[in-house]
Order: structure tokens, then C-alpha cells, then sequence
């Protein structure tokens, strides 16, 4: 469990350590005095939407991949090695997802097709390097086994998150 909190406040230290260099792209107002960015306020409301998804979905996504992991016999250590992979690659990816939208040109910003591109890149991603860390760790589960569990853990987290967003907004 240290190393699992240790693991998390070294990632939360990274992020807060690059979030300077994103807002310090922030360029000032224009000559006419109006203020357009495609780094500044966008950016910080995204990172601060970035803790908050952070803390609201990572345990949810956690939870429920410890859900499914159930039905598939997979407790124990795997339910150990679940949590750890997930809660990597669920910060990984919502990190990479806010970086991505923050440096984004301001028409990409605005559309919601080019942010659910975004965000199926990165969860097709999130399947293959869990299935990659989970079939090198789960050396006793046959493979089967593990793509079956790692396409239904990821999916149901996906759309319980998808329906966890709709009931936010």
C-alpha cells in the first residue's frame, strides 16, 4: 500500500510540476485589449477539471474493474495487480488527455468529435497496455481468459463513466 500512495503522490507531483509550463504559455492581451488564448483559462479550467475527473473517476473505474474481476476468478494478488495497472493507466490517460486538449488548437478545443477522438485513442491505449501488463503479471490465467476480462473491465468502466458523466452534467 506505500508504494501504491507513493505511486500517486509522485504522479500528482509530476502533473502540478508541468502545469506551470503549460499556463506560462499563456500569452497576454491582445492590442485591442480582448484576451484569446488557446493555452491560458482553458488550460487551467482543464487541469482543474483533470483533478477532479482524477478524483471522481479513478476510484469508480478502480471499483468497478475490482467488480468484474470477480465473475472471471481473478482475486488475490491479480485483484492487486488489477488495481495498481488501472489506477497507472487511468491517470496516465486522463493526464495525456488534458496535455493533449490544453496544446490543442482552439477549434479542436471546441469540438466535442475531436475530443472523443481524442479520448477513443486513448482508451484503445488503455485496453492494450492493461492486456499487456495483465497477461506478463497473471503468469497462472490463460490468455483468453485475460483479453475476455480486460475488454469487459475496461467497457464496463467506459460506459459506467460515460453514464457517471451524463448524471454530473
Amino acid at each position: 500500500m506505500k508504494k501504491i500512495l507513493t505511486v500517486v503522490l509522485l504522479c500528482c507531483w509530476i502533473f502540478f510540476l508541468i502545469s506551470p509550463a503549460v499556463f506560462a504559455n499563456a500569452p497576454g492581451p491582445n492590442m485591442d485589449g480582448t484576451f484569446e488564448s488557446n493555452f491560458g483559462d482553458r488550460s487551467r479550467i482543464m487541469w482543474i477539471a483533470f483533478i477532479c475527473i482524477c478524483l471522481l473517476y479513478t476510484p469508480f473505474t478502480c471499483w468497478v474493474e475490482w467488480l468484474v474481476s470477480g465473475p472471471f476468478g481473478l482475486r488475490g494478488s491479480y485483484q492487486k495487480t488489477i488495481f495498481i495497472t488501472n489506477l497507472i493507466s487511468q491517470l496516465s490517460m486522463h493526464f495525456l488527455e488534458v496535455l493533449i486538449m490544453s496544446f490543442a488548437p482552439r477549434y479542436v478545443q471546441d469540438s466535442i468529435y475531436w475530443y472523443a477522438l481524442v479520448v477513443l485513442v486513448l482508451e484503445v491505449l488503455v485496453y492494450l497496455s492493461e492486456f499487456l501488463v495483465y497477461r506478463q503479471k497473471m503468469t497462472g490465467v490463460s490468455g483468453k481468459r485475460i483479453l475476455l476480462y480486460t475488454v469487459c473491465a475496461n467497457t464496463a468502466s467506459l460506459l459506467g463513466g460515460l453514464l457517471l458523466t451524463i448524471f454530473i452534467l
